[in-house]
């Protein structure tokens, strides 16, 4: 019997389970790199600004913004998948990248008219909010792993922010008629909430209420009931928003565009409502998410596992989940 505090008795364990040494090996690989992301992870901010054709990263305390990811030409929406991987839609080329912090942004899908919002549901799909630009209606789509796009809604005008809540229901944001729709898990939409004038991003806080950031009016907080109140005027023209793990709410605010690029600001909101400036002078900050980025989803080829190994061919992710090929999803804007 191999000592039950050396190596041989893990390998028994496999070996009782039916995995190979390969397997073991890549094992052994996946758990490593989880546990150095676990420790080295730090959620950070990143904003999208399609004025200045880059994504901006910041500490959530403030300081420098970097500039990342130029290869996306006019960013918007933004949206973190659960391994860390940033997505990013691109205004005018109509796509949806996919971007990890030590490499380039690849396509992960196209055709799109206008993508604005993007959000990922708790099964790990994503949904693109999609803006015709030359008839203004817009569509809500569902980009699965392997590509494939279905309509998960349509015949909506200037769509914008996308949000899940924790049942599951989305909401998205339609700027020119002032609602909030609900979505079910059915495919039923229906109005949440209505009087938010052009309502753009969208959030949730630890307490199931939605934030809501009204163009040129103020931030607005929604109760599942659908009552909306107003959180903060102390903004200008707000645009996005997320939320960092301690509750504080992080606002992109345009500013004074009609005075040219270089006014746009993020603040950060405490959960009684005090204002903090993060970031200042930036041309025209929209999308924002919090988190941390992924080194790199790659860790180690699987090929030579067999059916024994209990793991797809191909490559495996940080946390050991199998990834897909990367999808062909095929499905001039002003920002918001």
């Amino acid at each position: 019997m191999p000592s039950p505090h050396g190596f041989g008795y893990g390998v028994a364990i496999l070996q009782a389970l039916s995995l190979t040494k390969s397997s073991f090996r890549v094992f052994c690989h996946v758990v490593v790199a989880s546990l150095l992301a676990c420790a080295t992870a730090r959620a950070d901010l990143y904003v999208a600004d399609p004025y200045d054709r880059a994504i901006y990263h910041l500490a959530l305390g403030g300081g420098e913004a970097s500039k990342i990811f130029r290869q996306v030409a006019h960013p918007t929406g933004l949206a973190l998948d659960g391994t860390g991987n940033l997505y990013a839609g691109d205004l005018n080329s109509g796509r949806v990248y996919k971007c990890v912090a030590n490499g380039e942004p690849k396509v992960f899908a196209e055709g799109f008219s206008t993508p604005f919002g993007l959000a990922f549901d708790r099964a790990g799909v994503l949904y693109v909010a999609s803006v015709n630009a030359e008839t203004a209606v817009g569509t809500v789509f569902k980009i699965a792993p392997d590509g494939a796009r279905s309509t998960v809604s349509e015949g909506l005008k200037l769509v914008r922010g996308l949000a899940f809540d924790r049942a599951g229901n989305l909401y998205i944001a339609e700027a020119d008629t002032n609602t909030v729709y609900r979505v079910a898990a059915d495919g039923v939409r229906t109005v949440f909430a209505s009087g938010v004038s052009q309502p753009i991003g969208l959030a949730f806080d630890a307490a199931g209420n939605l934030f809501v950031c009204g163009q040129r009016s103020g931030v607005f907080m929604i109760t599942p009931a659908g009552e909306v109140s107003t959180f903060t005027t102390n903004v200008t023209d707000p645009r996005w928003l997320a939320f960092d793990p301690e509750g504080n709410l992080y606002v992109t605010d345009v500013g004074d565009a009609a005075g040219g690029a270089g006014h746009g600001r993020v603040y950060r909101f405490s959960p009684a409502g005090e204002r903090t400036l993060i970031a200042d002078t930036l041309a025209y900050p929209t999308g924002v998410v919090i988190g941390a980025l992924a080194e790199s989803p790659r860790v180690e080829a699987a090929s030579e596992i067999g059916a024994n190994g209990q793991l797809s061919s191909g490559l495996t992710d940080a946390v050991g989940k199998p990834l897909m090929a990367e999808p062909d999803g095929k499905a001039a804007a002003s920002p918001a």
